[in-house]
């Protein structure tokens, strides 16, 4: 069974007397894992950033809830160290273990070992990383707010021992689905680059279309600023929706698509038959369409 090594135990003294440097999975980008100092963005015309080389810590996220089921942890596996006697001493001294944020470093130390020989190092990499930060995530997701430090300490521990018990089950059950997931990622990022744009995060592809805006303010909850975005946007367009004459915008259309001006895909065929909320969502349309306006012009 894994024990901490003397590098590992060097690794969790660091990243406890160190604040956090990277912020858990944020749920609305995926579970990805987003370091704190990130420089993150909404990118239009992007297609040139797509390529495989940016897609590893994506794919690797996802690839750790579908090879979850495969490489649970059994229960037989009991993770046994000296964590507790070192949590206690760490706890007398002063330092505020928090279990979130000290499980992570302390099992990306293992990363290392079980990677710097993989055909693939950085694959390897992101598939351990991944499996630390899901594994941490999960084990110290339902402490209650007031934990004593020991506990949170020793739950750390445990989340990092069951990653290293499961890793070398997920990084070779990753690897076996990498490609597909690399094309699948690759589809959305050009369908963002090529449309409403994409989010990048020091280079990495983030989200595409369907996530990007909830990504954002995951991102922005989280502290860290998204280039592009204004978090301020949806109450600016409740601002503009009050303002809207929504029957008023329906009979304008209704009017243009009328007198045959159909030459976009956007024509409104017999909005007078529909029913009432139709004109909230051609005017929902529109305030759309003023939005990725604003966002274009904002990062020219």
């Amino acid at each position: 069974m894994a024990r901490f090594s003397p590098n590992t135990t060097l690794a969790f003294i660091v990243a406890s007397t160190l604040p956090a440097l990277a912020h858990a999975g944020i749920p609305e980008c995926g579970d990805i894992r987003i370091e704190a100092d990130a420089h993150c963005g909404i990118e239009f015309s992007c297609s040139a950033g797509c390529s495989v080389e940016v897609y590893k810590k994506n794919c690797a996220t996802r690839l750790y809830k579908y090879c979850q089921e495969e490489c649970e942890t059994p229960p037989s596996v009991v993770c046994t160290d000296d964590c507790g006697a070192f949590c206690a001493s760490q706890c007398a001294e002063g330092i505020d273990v928090i279990c979130q944020h000290n499980c992570f470093p302390e099992c990306v130390d293992s990363c290392h070992l079980t990677c710097d020989s993989d055909v693939d190092p950085e694959r390897c990499r992101a598939s351990c990383e991944a499996t630390c930060d899901g594994e941490c995530t999960m084990q110290c997701a339902e402490l209650p707010p007031n934990t004593s430090c020991v506990k949170h300490c020793e739950e750390c521990c445990t989340g990092s021992c069951r990653a290293i018990a499961g890793m070398n089950c997920q990084v070779s059950c990753q690897e076996l689905e990498f490609e597909d997931c690399e094309t699948e990622v690759d589809a959305e990022c050009h369908a963002g680059c090529e449309g409403s744009g994409a989010l990048f995060c020091d280079g990495e592809f983030i989200a595409g279309p369907a996530q990007l805006f909830e990504c954002a303010k995951g991102l922005a909850a989280a502290g860290i600023e998204t280039a592009g975005y204004d978090i301020d946007v949806k109450a600016e367009i409740s601002e503009i929706e009050a303002k809207v004459d929504v029957e008023a915008v329906t009979e304008d259309l209704t009017k243009a698509n009328e007198r045959g001006k159909k030459g976009t895909s956007c024509a409104v065929t017999n909005l007078g038959a529909q029913p009432s909320n139709s004109g909230a969502f051609a005017a929902g349309v529109a305030l759309l369409a003023l939005w990725f306006s604003r966002r274009r012009q904002s990062t020219k």
